[in-house]
């Protein structure tokens, strides 16, 4: 006699079935580089919705560099000359000097990437 299984064992077996899917495919793509220093693993408790933080996350977003690797623009540069990704509007860009960030190097950088992933800073950045 079989007895069906209940409803939710079948739903947590799904859902661990397809986060270590995820995660196999997160450790072993060689994409998004920068999103792994932050984010090493695949993870449902830290969904994302703010463009801002995912432009800061993934180097993506409205920023010359991106925008000339889809042919968008011609230039990858800023206006100042310097290669206009999401780092150098965040610590060196003339034109962004008021929004300037220190980031971390060495030891408090690791401290500043866990410090991210807390989600109520996060929110914070909305």
């Amino acid at each position: 006699m079989s007895i069906p299984a209940p409803h939710s064992y079948v739903k947590r077996v799904c859902k661990e079935f397809l986060m270590n899917e995820w995660n196999s495919y997160w450790k072993n793509s060689t994409t998004g580089k920068r999103t792994k220093e932050i984010l090493p693993s695949a993870n449902l408790d830290l969904l994302i919705s703010n463009k801002y933080v995912i432009y800061l996350f993934t180097n993506h977003g409205p920023f010359p560099a991106y925008l000339c690797r889809f042919k968008i623009l011609n230039n990858p540069d800023c206006l100042c000359g310097e290669h206009g990704d999401v780092d150098h509007y965040l610590t060196s860009c003339m034109y962004t000097k008021d929004y300037h960030l220190l980031l971390p190097t060495g030891a408090a950088r690791i401290h500043w990437t866990r410090k991210l992933k807390n989600y109520l800073f996060l929110n914070r950045l909305k």
